[in-house]
């Protein structure tokens, strides 16, 4: 009886909650990404290796460099400049270059990526208010995105502008008529644009090939040939061009030329990192979709693979609409992402809304009892995980107390327990109940886990003593350390290298010296340099680190 009178109090209050937010899905979903971010915002350092680069970065867009990129006193041909443009408008309501700048970015960022994904729930996949709405809690249900909007890179900017010119272009282009050109269109591919100046190619990539492959799916790639293609496309290459051309006269031809080999050709067909097997989607997109994966084991398949419904579906294929844009979308992205020899998961990350709105299609259009068993499945992730913490307490590599264990274990465990209580009931507001356990999930792992985990996670204590040294007029240097993590917290520039030669030179030339080493490499070198002494040591990430001076 008290489970009954639980589970009936609870759908009421979770009734009412939906029927007030699914008038306005956006502004609901913002203020729950609002309430899973604020406990965070501000209350830890930035982190290796990503985020302390990108800060020293932006330090340096300041300082003249807003068109081209510099780390660490060189020039930084990894990323395009927009994102940094765009950090300098949040940091007009921040202390500029302050670690808030960079956590109310990602924020911003995450706000602008579930706009995005609405908009293409709305406008493309003609979904209704609960679709749209559901869509949103399925990404603010998913660890993975949560912990991106968390986290300060251009990934969600770069996914947002990708999935608003692609709902451009599909929208700009579902008419054949002979009317003047679509400014929808024209809107896509300056988008598209502004999405290669965030992070690269896959901006460009993306967006086209969706469009292209849904237009040849109908048989109308005619369509292509219209004005507004064309005057978009000149748009867009002029843009990108504009930029080229100002690389090229700030920074010379070898920028360029890093750019189109490095960063272009050897990241997709001759990759120096992560480089993957072509299955490796397959395998962690699974992982970090949890627990929405689980629908694929409960999807009607045999129904929708039926010969007699394909036959149906590619008979109806001219009148195709959002759905199939959705799948197109999606397909096409994952199957260019694994023919690309660089691999990481954040790269799929413009496939995560047209996912989570086939998702919540999916959940909708469920059984009773197919429901059922899926958030069964899901009240077992979650009790999985709840149990993952204190093995990671225990089992974690650094040297460091985990703070608010405890809480964040126990706030898994309720949602788990009320996900399992509530798993038979209407599955839009079971799934509203788990996007909001995940949210107070987060108010311990905010305020008490993550800012545990800096002295293990960011460079801030040894590059603040690097900062110290170097004030007292010690030279500065780093051997065979990713590049410019120091930067930001040190506070200036420093000698880095990878060759032993390089480094004894320095030490030759700065009788005072403070340069940091992984632990490895220090013992493995100290005898055949001048005497260093260890004055800080760090773990960080997965390596213990060194600070050594010379005096």
């Amino acid at each position: 009886m008290q489970h009954s009178s639980f589970r009936d109090t609870t759908m009421i209050v979770l009734g009412a909650l939906w029927e007030l937010f699914r008038s306005r899905p956006f502004l609901f979903l913002g203020l729950l990404l609002l309430a899973q971010a604020l406990p965070m915002l501000g209350e830890r350092a930035l982190w290796f290796s990503d985020e302390v680069r990108y800060a020293a970065a932006y330090e340096n867009t300041l300082r003249g460099h807003w068109l081209v990129l510099h780390l660490n006193g060189e020039m930084y041909p990894d990323k395009p400049p927009v994102y940094f443009w765009f950090l300098r408008i949040v940091s007009w309501f921040t202390a500029p270059g302050s670690p808030m700048t960079f956590f109310a970015g990602a924020t911003v960022s995450a706000l602008l990526y579930l706009g995005a994904a609405c908009g293409l729930a709305r406008r493309a996949a003609l979904a209704d208010r609960d679709t749209e709405l559901l869509a949103g809690l399925i990404l603010l249900s998913t660890f993975y995105f949560v912990g991106l909007a968390q986290y300060s890179r251009m990934d969600l900017l770069f996914a947002a502008l990708i999935l608003a010119a692609q709902t451009c272009f599909y929208l700009g282009t579902r008419e054949d008529g002979a009317g003047g050109p679509d400014r929808r269109v024209v809107v896509g591919c300056v988008l598209t644009a502004l999405a290669v100046l965030t992070k690269g190619p896959f901006g460009l990539a993306f967006p086209l090939l969706s469009i292209v492959l849904f237009l040849a799916w109908q048989g109308r790639t005619r369509r292509l040939l219209r004005r507004d293609f064309g005057l978009g496309g000149l748009l867009l290459l002029g843009i990108l061009s504009a930029w080229a051309l100002g690389a090229w006269l700030t920074e010379g031809a070898a920028y360029i030329d890093n750019i189109f080999d490095k960063q272009i050709y050897q990241r997709a067909l001759r990759s120096w990192h992560h480089d993957q097997p072509w299955w490796h989607y397959l395998v962690t997109l699974p992982l970090v979709w949890l627990p929405y994966t689980l629908l694929l084991l409960l999807a009607p398949w045999r129904r929708t693979l039926d010969a007699k419904r394909l036959g149906e579906f590619w008979a109806a294929r001219r009148k195709a609409g959002g759905a199939a844009f959705l799948w197109i979308t999606l397909l096409s992205e994952l199957l260019l992402l694994s023919a690309v020899q660089t691999k990481i998961v954040i790269y799929a990350l413009p496939l995560f809304a047209p996912a989570a709105i086939l998702a919540a299609r999916a959940l909708l259009a469920l059984p009773v009892e197919a429901a059922r068993r899926f958030f069964g499945l899901a009240a077992g992730v979650m009790g999985l995980l709840a149990l993952a913490v204190p093995v990671f307490e225990v089992a974690a590599p650094w040297p460091i107390p985990v703070g608010g264990t405890g809480l964040v274990f126990l706030c898994l465990a309720l949602t788990a327990g009320a996900v399992w209580l509530l798993r038979g009931e209407e599955p839009r507001l079971v799934a509203l109940a788990l996007a909001l356990g995940v949210t107070l999930t987060l108010l311990p792992l905010g305020r008490l886990t993550i800012p545990s985990l800096d002295a293990a996670m960011s460079p801030k204590a040894q590059a603040l003593d690097m900062r110290d040294y170097a004030a007292r007029g010690y030279a500065p240097a780093a051997f065979n350390i990713y590049a410019g993590i120091y930067e930001y917290y040190a506070g200036t520039e420093y000698f880095e290298t990878q060759d032993e030669k390089a480094l004894a030179d320095f030490l030759a030339a700065h009788p005072k010296a403070v340069v940091a080493f992984k632990k490895r490499n220090f013992f493995e070198l100290r005898d055949r340099l001048p005497p260093l002494r260890v004055v800080q040591e760090q773990w960080i990430v997965d390596r213990p680190y060194v600070l050594a001076v010379r005096e």
